[in-house]
């Protein structure tokens, strides 16, 4: 500081050799009157504190300890940079204005009172655990800032030699205090019963509290008789006036050595054997007995007589009978039969007209009050054994020519009465009021099947039964579809996709292809319809391929009908301004060719024929892409002759192909039209590529239609130019139709209706480059069916028919 201090002044001694007393001029201007700044800190002396010091002044920053306020500001500390009041000089951490002397010394591992010890007399009380129960020794404590190993911050156990003993202990039956509240054995204590008898059951009236049983004492007061071992809760009770197994019951009727007493319900002084309840006296109710074998009835006992029933009528022979209790067969009770050799003779019997006593009341036939006047017979004149109820007379015996039923309805036809059949005929054959089937007794009648198309054929799932036909249906139960009149048993067979003559088989058979084959477009129909896993059917000519198919059709394999690539234009082909391989019509224009020479703009190329001729040595122009017949595609984009590449080498690409268009929102089956063949230029090899074939038309109806494989109707490929000269490329083909119909249609492989792609150049001669071929648009695709499962590649995407 001191050396800071004359530097100061050294420097106020090296001005530039003026004085501060030069006023100016005498009796002159003396101008602004300078500010004084002795020790040149650019502060002047009227607001700097030390203007003989330059490091004292207002701003400045303060430096510790160097005995100068360095900021001209009393406030800012100097020698008591923590502010604790205390200097440098006294305080042991100046730097923090919890230390110095005098502060309160805190567990905090630092001198806080400056006075050369650290934590010192400060710290929690902690009591040794030498039983470690997790409770201190209140005798045994010491204070420290941390714990101690062995030693806890409680004080409470009472006994530190017992980790059992402490106040978190449950107190035991032992003589001791173990949960240490001052007490001894309090509430765990049991209360046990004086036994004077010995028998392991006590009384209330003497009772002692112990940890155990003492001798004379019971832990029970369940004892009805101290006075007696032979009497407590464990006795068997007997039947001797006392109540042994003090339950307060007396004798009860489980009492060991209790006779059974057996069941008298009827009351005729004998028990039931097997209804037996043992008493030590007798219930009411109640017999020693067990010999009755029927105690619901008192007649039937051991003293019980039965009687011979020789004709088992019910009624015995009162001179043959036997005496027991149960009942032998062919006995009973009754004796009252005069005749035990005929059972229609007993006392029940009703006498009747036939010369004997029926009854058993000693009177015969008509002389028995009881018996009958006499039986009504009634005429049978057509003698079929039933009798006419309006002719009849009354006689004990039969008359010639009566009979006793009176139920004919039709005496004078023996084929009417009531045991006849009934038939369709008219009658009341059966004489129950009813006619024919009307009669739930009579015939169903005749079958008759619903014929709904007229056609004579019946479907034998929907059937009447009458004696009449009814209107609408015949006899036949053989048609196979009745709702069609052209399929019955009678018609020929024909190529629609019905089983015309209800022989379950189509009329081209079954088809099957195991291995490539062909197959000519034209109409079938099939039992079921099969391409094998690997095997290709190529479908040939120019008609649509209508398959009807009466059970499953299956094509795991594939069948193509996809149109034929258009021919490529390799150079030299032809001679000079001949036309290019053409495509078929119906597509678009394909864009222009790019320009070699800029004098004239090549034509491009019609969707309908071959690309036209370019003038000047420009280039033909690309083959327009095949469309729908319905709805044609649209023009292919011109080629594209930038500055960079024209006169170039390179090339230049022709127009794109026409827009993808279907055919409307109604199904139609129709073949894809072909691409256009490519233009071509003025060169003796300008010849354009051939346009794309356009894809074939199928109808595919089956019951279910399952598609593992491909079916494919996409157009054919345009041509390409491939020698690099100035010829066009050919238009793509378009796609041509798939319909399929049936009940249910399964697709996991693919269906492919897609338009051709148009032929391309390639870099070749000096000229210009022919235009690319445009795209055919794509087919249509069309699915019948109340049930699609479409988890395959279906392109374009399938539209389902409403």
């Amino acid at each position: 500081m001191r050396t800071m201090f004359a530097l100061a002044l050294l420097a106020m001694g090296c001005k530039d050799g003026t004085t501060t007393d030069d006023t100016g001029p005498i009796g002159g201007d003396s101008g602004p009157v300078e500010e004084i700044d002795n020790d040149g800190d650019g502060v002047p002396a009227d607001e700097d504190c030390d203007d003989a010091d330059p490091g004292a002044y207002p701003g400045n920053t303060e430096t510790p300890y160097d005995g100068v306020d360095n900021d001209c500001d009393e406030a800012t500390p100097d020698d008591d940079l923590d502010g604790d009041g205390f200097l440098q000089a006294e305080d042991c951490d100046d730097a923090d204005p919890a230390v110095y002397p005098e502060a309160i010394e805190v567990c905090n591992g630092q001198d806080d009172d400056c006075d050369g010890e650290v934590d010192d007399a400060v710290g929690d009380l902690w009591y040794a655990d030498a039983d470690a129960d997790g409770y201190g020794d209140p005798a045994a404590e010491r204070q420290d800032c941390d714990a101690l190993g062995g030693y806890v911050a409680d004080s409470t156990d009472c006994d530190d030699t017992r980790a059992d003993v402490n106040p978190g202990a449950e107190e035991a039956c032992d003589e001791a205090d173990n949960d240490c509240d001052a007490a001894v054995d309090e509430g765990v204590t049991t209360t046990f019963f004086q036994d004077v008898d010995g028998d392991g059951h006590g009384v209330t009236d003497v009772t002692v509290e112990a940890c155990a049983v003492p001798t004379g004492y019971a832990a029970t007061a369940t004892d009805c008789d101290d006075a007696d071992a032979a009497v407590s809760p464990d006795a068997t009770e007997v039947c001797d006036g006392v109540d042994n197994d003090c339950d307060g019951v007396t004798d009860e009727d489980d009492a060991a050595g209790a006779p059974d007493w057996y069941a008298d319900s009827d009351g005729d002084g004998y028990g039931d054997p097997n209804n037996a309840s043992p008493a030590c006296s007798q219930p009411a109710g109640t017999v020693a007995d067990d010999s009755d074998c029927d105690d619901t009835d008192a007649a039937i006992n051991p003293d019980t007589v039965w009687y011979l029933d020789y004709d088992r009528d019910g009624y015995g022979d009162g001179s043959f009978s036997i005496t027991q209790c149960a009942r032998l067969t062919g006995y009973v009770l009754d004796s009252a039969d005069c005749d035990d050799r005929d059972s229609a003779v007993n006392p029940s019997a009703t006498e009747v007209c036939n010369g004997e006593d029926d009854d058993c009341d000693g009177l015969f036939d008509s002389d028995d009050p009881d018996g009958p006047a006499g039986l009504t017979w009634y005429t049978d004149d057509d003698g079929d054994g039933y009798g006419d109820a309006s002719a009849s007379v009354s006689d004990c015996a039969q008359p010639s020519g009566y009979v006793s039923d009176d139920t004919d309805c039709d005496d004078g036809d023996g084929a009417v009465n009531p045991s006849a059949t009934e038939v369709c005929n008219g009658e009341d054959d059966d004489c129950d009021g009813l006619t024919d089937s009307d009669d739930p007794d009579g015939p169903a009648g005749l079958t008759w099947y619903a014929d709904d198309d007229g056609d004579g054929y019946g479907d034998a799932s929907d059937s009447v039964s009458d004696c009449a036909q009814p209107s609408g249906y015949v006899s036949d139960a053989t048609d196979c579809d009745d709702d069609e009149s052209a399929v019955n048993p009678g018609s020929a067979e024909v190529r629609d996709g019905l089983d015309n003559d209800c022989d379950g088989a189509g009329y081209d058979g079954t088809y099957s292809a195991g291995s490539n084959t062909s197959l000519t477009a034209s109409e079938y129909e099939y039992t079921d319809f099969t391409v094998g896993s690997g095997a290709t059917v190529t479908v040939t000519g120019a008609s649509a391929l209508e398959i009807y198919v009466l059970g499953t059709a299956t094509v795991d394999g594939t069948l193509d009908l996809s149109g034929a690539n258009g021919q490529n234009h390799g150079g030299f082909q032809s001679s000079p301004r001949q036309g290019g391989a053409g495509g078929g019509g119906g597509g678009g224009d394909g864009g222009d060719g790019a320009c070699y020479q800029t004098q004239s703009q090549p034509d491009n190329g019609g969707g309908a024929s071959a690309g036209l001729k370019a003038t000047n040595g420009g280039a033909g122009g690309g083959g327009g892409g095949g469309g729908h017949v319905v709805d044609d595609g649209t023009d292919g984009a011109d080629g594209v002759c930038t500055s960079a590449r024209c006169g170039s080498y390179y090339t230049i690409p022709g127009g794109a192909g026409g827009s993808a268009t279907g055919g409307g929102s109604t199904p139609s089956l129709l073949a894809g039209s072909g691409g256009g063949g490519g233009g071509w230029g003025t060169a003796d090899n300008g010849d354009g590529g051939g346009g794309g074939g356009g894809g074939g038309r199928l109808y595919l109806e089956a019951s279910t239609l399952d598609i593992g494989g491909t079916v494919d109707c996409s157009g054919g490929s345009g041509g390409s130019d491939s020698s690099g000269y100035d010829g066009g490329s050919g238009g793509g083909g378009s796609g041509g139709t798939l319909w399929l119909v049936a009940d249910t249609v399964s697709v996991t492989g693919a269906l492919l209706c897609e338009g051709g792609p148009g032929g391309t150049t390639v870099v070749g001669g000096s000229t210009a480059q022919g235009g690319y071929g445009g795209g055919g648009a794509d087919g249509a695709i069309w699915i019948d069916s109340a049930t699609i499962s479409a988890t395959g590649t279906i392109l374009p995407s399938y539209q389902a028919v409403q």
